[in-house]
C-alpha cells in the first residue's frame, strides 16, 4: 500500500514525509479503522483513502507538531471509516 501512495508524490521531501507518516502512523490508523468497520479489508481501504486525503494537505502536515498530526490523521480516517 506504501508504494502505491508514494507513486501519487513526485517530490523526493514530500516521499520521505509520507513515509515518516505512513511509518509511524498506520497501524494507530488501521486499528481506528478497524474498530468502526469490523472488516479487515474495508480498514486498510479506509487507510488508504486517508493517506491519499493527506497528499492534498501536505502542507498542513508541515506546520503541524508530531502530536497535532496525529490526531489529524485519526480525525481522517475515523471520518472516512464513518
Amino acid at each position: 500500500m506504501l508504494s502505491a501512495i508514494l507513486s501519487m508524490v513526485s517530490d523526493e521531501t514530500d516521499k520521505e514525509l509520507v513515509r515518516s507518516l505512513y511509518e509511524n502512523n498506520e497501524q494507530l490508523m488501521y486499528n481506528i479503522a478497524y474498530n468502526i468497520l469490523h472488516n479487515r479489508s474495508d480498514a486498510e481501504d479506509a487507510v488508504q483513502d486517508a493517506f491519499v486525503s493527506v497528499l492534498n494537505h501536505l502542507e498542513k502536515i508541515r506546520e503541524i507538531n508530531c502530536n497535532e498530526t496525529r490526531f489529524y490523521l485519526v480525525i481522517i480516517v475515523k471520518n472516512i471509516s464513518l
